[in-house]
């Protein structure tokens, strides 16, 4: 009886042995990198985070790189086209490839990209336009988006198109507008801004559009996503030229305008770093996963081009030289499952 016992004892123990090993989650790798996007150089620059490790032109860009952003697997890259074809590439980020280009009309100036989930959205800055694209790239359809359109988002079903109303032939700014689309570009709804506004983000609750007209600061407006109301306001002592919430904070920065930490609850700023590499060229921002680190690219056409390290917890900074001459302007945050 006993020899029975002990052999149906083994029996349960190989069998939870097994049953835990199949129930046992793959142990997946993830790759933290930063991606920079050098404008001047028309290159893609990538970041080792954990190991430090700078590789440089992993990527050529189009002409005048302007945005980069992650939808579902790939990233993709709008290219601007100044004096060459204006496109957006489509970049699979686990090989850091090029895998297609969806060309736009010549001087449409692309400027900003969003994604339904089928169907890109795509600001002509200069035909004052948003074209809409299938997912092959090829436009389907266009609509008017009153004068320099530039930030777009697609969220909550609809389309939001930021126009700067940014006058090109006088070189003069006005005040913007926000315009409301449903996803077959109809029109919706309308909200009048601040003079010059260029971004849109949100939290998941609500919109927030930042800009301003460089000479008397800047502006983030709090926006309801429903009725279009102007639920808050702040007022910036710089022109932010990124912007990206995380975990309820803002995280903006400019040219000339030092990476500054608002509270999207009370719209109100947190800190602002000043301890920069660089006295201005403060271009791209982003942040990591938990907002321990911020990212800031710090940009030149002629000397030394800069990745800025911010620590949130402790206001440690660190920098790592990118070359000269570069105009790095656009930096993208990723963690990449193997």
């Amino acid at each position: 009886m006993k020899k029975v016992i002990g052999i149906a004892l083994v029996a349960i123990v190989i069998f939870a042995t097994s049953c835990s090993k199949e129930t046992e989650a793959p142990t997946v790798k993830v790759n933290k990198a930063v991606y920079i996007v050098n404008g001047g150089a028309e290159t893609i620059d990538i970041f080792n985070v954990e190991t430090g490790e700078l590789d440089t032109n992993v990527i050529t860009t189009g002409t005048t790189p302007n945005v980069l952003k992650k939808f579902g697997d790939y990233l993709y890259l709008v290219n601007s086209g100044f004096g060459g074809i204006p496109m957006i590439q489509k970049i699979d980020y686990h090989e850091n490839t090029v895998v297609d280009s969806f060309v736009l009309p010549v001087g449409s100036n692309p400027w900003d990209i969003a994604w339904d989930g089928s169907n890109f959205y795509v600001t002509s800055y200069t035909f004052d336009k948003v074209y809409k694209l299938n997912s092959s790239g090829i436009i389907v359809d266009s609509a008017d988006a009153g004068v320099s359109p530039e930030g777009v988002l697609f969220f909550d079903g609809k389309l939001f198109v930021v126009a700067s109303f940014y006058h090109r032939s006088t070189y003069q700014p006005d005040t913007g507008y926000l315009y409301e689309y449903t996803p077959d570009l109809a029109k919706i709804d309308s909200v009048k801004l601040f003079v010059n506004p260029t971004l849109i983000v949100t939290d998941s609750e609500y919109l927030y559009v930042a800009g301003g007209d460089y000479a008397n600061g800047g502006n983030v407006y709090k926006i309801g996503p429903d009725s279009l109301s102007i639920i808050d306001s702040l007022s910036l002592d710089g022109t932010p030229g990124a912007f990206v919430v995380k975990n309820g904070k803002g995280y903006l920065t400019g040219y000339s305008y030092f990476p500054t930490v608002i509270d999207l609850n009370t719209l109100s700023v947190i800190t602002t770093y000043t301890d920069a590499p660089a006295s201005m060229g403060f271009m791209g921002i982003d942040v990591n996963s938990d907002a321990s680190k911020i990212y800031v690219s710090v940009a030149s056409w002629q000397q030394q081009n800069y990745l800025w390290v911010i620590s949130t917890d402790t206001g440690d900074t660190s920098s790592v030289e990118l070359g000269n001459g570069k105009g790095s302007q656009i930096v993208k945050y990723m963690e990449i499952e193997e």
